[in-house]
């Protein structure tokens, strides 16, 4: 096996081995790990695979969920269960199978952040208005109450909290400023990829923007960044705990089928 590596983030070429193999324990030392040219990733070889993760969400009777057909834009920088009322339905763990990848040519590539070392880099203005306010959410499909309208309030959190007695950021970026716009007479920023509104409680869109600006210009640091092209029959492990995750649009519209689990603390 071949790997490329920091401290932080992994690719792992597996040179042909099976799910089967793969040290487990060694994977969760990173925040995120790319295992590269298996042999056959099988539903049943991902599921067991995943189990030694946590617990698998459910998703009705399956434990997966399957992104397949065309796509073009891109995803904002966030982590998954922000919405949830219940911390223990966080996942902690994420498993991506890049069944089809995109074609390279279209670019597309995925984003893996650390949200660790980029609250150490924030300034210690912006690290201090984020302990002051909490980021609010508007029209955001939750659950419990998916049909809300743009400007309706959905739900808040701390952008600063701890895992394991270490800070870190815990918030949703748009990844392009040009992919959002202010509306609701000036009070919040709209994510076009996303379909809801944001904004920091007290603020206004502008005050807003400005945060989130100073805050992207961080997050695209290359020591807090890790850009992947990925290739047909890819898996990605990530700790949803220390990272954001996201992905760059794409020039021409590409198919992909991407299967992705989320793990549960045991």
């Amino acid at each position: 096996m071949v790997a490329i590596s920091n401290s932080d983030f992994l690719l792992l070429d597996t040179d042909g081995e099976s799910l089967e193999s793969i040290n487990v324990d060694e994977i969760k030392t990173y925040k995120a790990v790319v295992l590269r040219n298996l042999s056959e990733v099988s539903t049943s070889s991902l599921d067991s695979f995943s189990k030694k993760f946590g617990k698998p969400l459910m998703y009705g009777d399956s434990s997966e969920m399957v992104f397949e057909g065309l796509t073009t834009n891109e995803d904002d920088l966030h982590y998954d269960g922000i919405s949830s009322e219940k911390l223990e339905m966080v996942p902690q763990w994420l498993v991506f199978h890049l069944e089809k990848a995109l074609n390279p040519q279209y670019k597309g590539q995925f984003l893996i952040v650390d949200s660790v070392n980029s609250l150490a880099n924030l300034s210690k203005e912006v690290a201090l208005f984020l302990r002051k306010h909490k980021q609010q959410f508007f029209g955001y499909p939750c659950w419990n109450n998916p049909n809300l309208q743009l400007d309706d309030f959905a739900f808040e959190i701390d952008c600063i909290t701890e895992y394991k007695g270490v800070e870190r950021l815990r918030i949703h970026v748009p990844l392009y400023e040009d992919s959002t716009e202010i509306v609701t007479n000036g009070m919040h920023v709209y994510t076009k990829p996303h379909d809801f509104s944001l904004g920091f409680s007290g603020c206004d869109a502008i005050e807003t923007m400005d945060v989130l600006n100073k805050i992207r210009e961080v997050l695209f640091q290359d020591d807090n960044m890790w850009t992947i092209q990925f290739q047909d029959n890819d898996v990605l492990i990530a700790n949803n705990e220390q990272v954001f995750h996201g992905r760059h649009s794409l020039v021409e519209s590409d198919f992909r089928i991407m299967r992705r689990r989320q793990m549960l603390i045991r």
